[in-house]
């Protein structure tokens, strides 16, 4: 509007032959309003740091049927969600050629999170959450060091993330991701107390590395392979091995990561120590994938069970398959279509507390353990977890437009104080669909 009466009001003029009244207003006129839009325009304090932005926007539905409620909810995709970052660095010179020193800040937008959200609560978390905060310095030969808070997970060891089917954002290995907070029911009870004090997440678990506080060292590839170890909080370390390379009609990735935990900042009190690793396969003549991913953790040290005894609870472990297809079906960009299969084994075992097990054995919490026959201990579990879906590239606009399904069951085994097998409540199954899309800038 203020162009167009900017115009007229230059051809009025223009007719009335004044053309040097009307360079000179033009140009101060002009002059005024750059000054006015240089005062309100964010700059850049450091000159010599090149910064960039960039972020994503994941929003989804998410249906939900846990076999007594069927639901749909407007969530942000936790696999990769809202989040909004600057990253900075500048290249040394002279003497230091060859060197880069810079910076990450990254905030994540939480809002009815696809992992926070249950069948009690639609909404999630509403914050913004600290991602990373980190400085480094890198040189081409001589690798990485990163300090500050950050999540070691796709930054040093990363291991169990190994995927080239191009279906990140609709599936991955952190499958608590999508439903992970949503509650058990237990099949046959009226819908009022069939809830059960235990969550899809309790029986999921990728064993990631945490959050936190780390220096962190990367060194550069050879020949397709990178070493990497990190140590922070109090106490957490780790060591890995990555590898990345075309070799002839494929590309080849995978990891390894050993890490141990002592940090009693932790929610989980017992020190661990795990392995983990992943391989992955793209043929690209055909687009035709493979992934696979497994994890053991140890623990280290005893804790006390609902029996008032002291033992080290049990080994926990995951395996995790994902077959893909990578094709060009349209002129959006490529369609890629995968299958995905997960099994995690005792997350919930001997060391279960007092509410789960008391929930599972269908009794109340001050009855546990009362005797023979009498649910006290969990005696491991086994979630499986099977899913289907696409993701449809759409180049032009740095989009990726996904759905999912997955059908979540569960088996859990309850033991008295003297080791004796009870029953456990029979466990309904558990199942999603989402459909969304991801934009990036």
């Amino acid at each position: 509007m203020a162009i167009s009466a900017s115009t007229q009001a230059v051809s009025a003029r223009e007719d009335d032959d004044v053309g040097g009244y009307i360079s000179s207003q033009c140009c101060s006129d002009l002059e005024e309003r750059i000054a006015e839009l240089e005062q309100t325009t964010a700059r850049k304090g450091n000159r010599k740091v090149d910064i960039e932005i960039n972020g994503t926007i994941n929003n989804a539905i998410l249906f939900w049927d846990d076999q007594h409620e069927r639901n749909a909810y407007v969530v942000n995709n936790d696999i990769d969600g809202n989040s909004f970052a600057i990253d900075g660095e500048v290249e040394l010179e002279d003497r230091f050629e060859g060197w880069t020193v810079g910076f990450t800040l990254e905030l994540d937008l939480l809002n009815a999170g696809s992992r926070d959200v249950d069948q009690l609560n639609d909404d999630g978390q509403t914050l913004v959450d600290l991602g990373e905060a980190s400085i480094f310095i890198e040189n081409e030969r001589l690798g990485t060091m990163t300090l500050g808070f950050t999540s070691a997970r796709g930054k040093t060891d990363g291991a169990n993330e190994s995927d080239l089917s191009g279906t990140y954002v609709a599936s991955n290995v952190a499958v608590s991701d999508i439903g992970g907070s949503f509650f058990l029911r237990r099949s046959g009870a009226a819908a009022g107390t069939s809830l059960l004090a235990l969550t899809w997440g309790d029986l999921i678990d990728p064993l990631d590395a945490p959050t936190g506080n780390i220096i962190s060292y990367e060194t550069p590839n050879f020949g397709g392979f990178s070493f990497s170890t990190y140590y922070g909080e109090d106490d957490i370390w780790n060591v890995g091995v990555g590898f990345n390379r075309d070799i002839t009609n494929f590309t080849v990735q995978a990891g390894v990561g050993y890490s141990v935990n002592r940090d009693r900042g932790e929610q989980d009190l017992v020190d661990y120590e795990q392995v983990i690793g992943s391989l992955a396969v793209l043929h690209k003549p055909t687009g035709i994938n493979f992934a696979i991913a497994s994890g053991l953790r140890s623990f280290t040290e005893t804790t006390r069970l609902n029996d008032g005894t002291l033992a080290t609870p049990v080994d926990v472990s995951f395996l995790y398959m994902k077959a893909g297809l990578i094709r060009r079906l349209n002129a959006l960009g490529n369609t890629a279509f995968y299958a995905e299969y997960g099994q995690f084994r005792d997350f919930q075992a001997n060391a279960a507390d007092t509410v789960t097990v008391a929930g599972l054995g269908g009794i109340n919490e001050g009855n546990l353990c009362g005797g023979a026959d009498v649910a006290c201990l969990a005696d491991g579990s086994d979630a499986e977890v099977w899913g289907v879906g696409l993701v449809q590239y759409v180049d032009a606009a740095e989009a990726q437009l996904y759905i999912g399904f997955r059908h979540h069951s569960a088996d859990i085994d309850l033991v008295d104080r003297s080791g004796t097998r009870v029953p456990t409540v029979p466990l309904e199954s558990f199942d999603t669909f989402i459909a969304g899309m991801m934009i990036e800038f």
